[in-house]
């Protein structure tokens, strides 16, 4: 019977995976053994758990069952190894939910007078960072604590603004300011603004080195009306030395650093290669998709492309679907 059960879990799985037209945000547990994605069923947006360990998909959501409004879920974050921190729209705002998967209970994280965009969580400050607007104003970068009300702002003047990344240290948030697409750089101790030697438009940053002093961006320049070169620049905040590693690129996909190890891996439209940072040597791969997370091991790599998402195994060249 435990058998049957476990095969008509499996088929289970793969029905689901089949429904998936579009796989969206992914995040890796703190543990390393869980993947969580938010992906689309048609207009349907629904939270499903991959184990690493299990090789298993399940649907942890059911917005089927709810009105149109209260399917939208954007920005996943993991709290812990069984709570996941997202944006969605029950209240009929775009607010702050945590949903615990070894309960299946879901709660709000505070609430606000306005809808928040852009949710990111440090577990270092305990914090998580946000877009939202106050008052008719343009979005803003706003930060609080964890289970609270009170809340800061981050971003200084009237600027619409759209949230980048943490440092893996906590130290340092960066957000964009629109229409530029200006990447500004904030020291999260201080509630400050750092100066840099960043372009002043058309940034965007993808991933930062463990050590939290590097960062790799990518910059666009207009050749023409309607041709955009595109470059991938490592820069140092501490030296603020910018190294170019792409230059005149016609789309960058993506770029993860691995998690513990000097080597970073970045994306082109066909390629990818594999960069050692130190020794400066380049490997290159076959592959499709957008990089999005270099797991623990640090041999395997999360791609997505469109509905598919993949493990591509960096030594072996091996891949494991997990979706479609």
């Amino acid at each position: 019977m435990k058998r049957i059960l476990v095969f008509v879990f499996l088929l289970a799985c793969i029905h689901v995976s089949a429904q998936i037209t579009k796989v969206g945000d992914c995040k890796v547990s703190p543990d390393g053994k869980m993947i969580a994605f938010i992906c689309y069923m048609g207009m349907q947006q629904d939270i499903f758990l991959y184990s690493l360990q299990r090789d298993t998909l399940i649907q942890l959501t059911h917005s089927a069952n709810l009105d149109f409004d209260a399917q939208y879920k954007k920005s996943l974050n993991w709290l812990d190894d069984h709570r996941i921190l997202f944006l969605s729209k029950h209240n009929g705002l775009v607010q702050q939910y945590i949903l615990d998967i070894l309960t299946n209970t879901l709660k709000t994280n505070g609430s606000s007078a306005s809808h928040e965009y852009w949710l990111k969580y440090s577990g270092v400050n305990d914090e998580v960072y946000y877009i939202s607007s106050r008052r008719g104003s343009q979005p803003a970068v706003f930060r609080k604590k964890m289970n609270a009300e009170k809340e800061m702002k981050v971003s200084k003047g009237n600027i619409n603004c759209i949230l980048s990344s943490i440092s893996p240290n906590g130290e340092y948030l960066t957000y964009k300011e629109m229409p530029l697409g200006k990447t500004v750089l904030v020291s999260l101790k201080d509630n400050k603004i750092i100066k840099s030697k960043l372009p002043a438009k058309n940034t965007n940053v993808l991933a930062w080195a463990p050590s939290s002093e590097e960062f790799i961006y990518t910059h666009g320049t207009f050749v023409d009306d309607d041709v955009v070169k595109i470059e991938l620049v490592l820069y140092n905040i501490v030296t603020q030395v910018s190294e170019t590693i792409v230059k005149d690129a016609d789309y960058i996909s993506g770029c993860v650093w691995a998690p513990s190890k000097d080597k970073y891996l970045y994306t082109l439209l066909k390629k990818s290669y594999l960069v050692d940072h130190k020794s400066k040597e380049t490997k290159e791969y076959d592959v499709l998709g957008s990089p999005k997370i270099w797991l623990r091991d640090e041999k395997s790599i999360l791609f997505v492309q469109d509905a598919r998402a993949y493990i591509f195994n960096l030594s072996d060249k091996s891949i494991k679907r997990i979706i479609n």
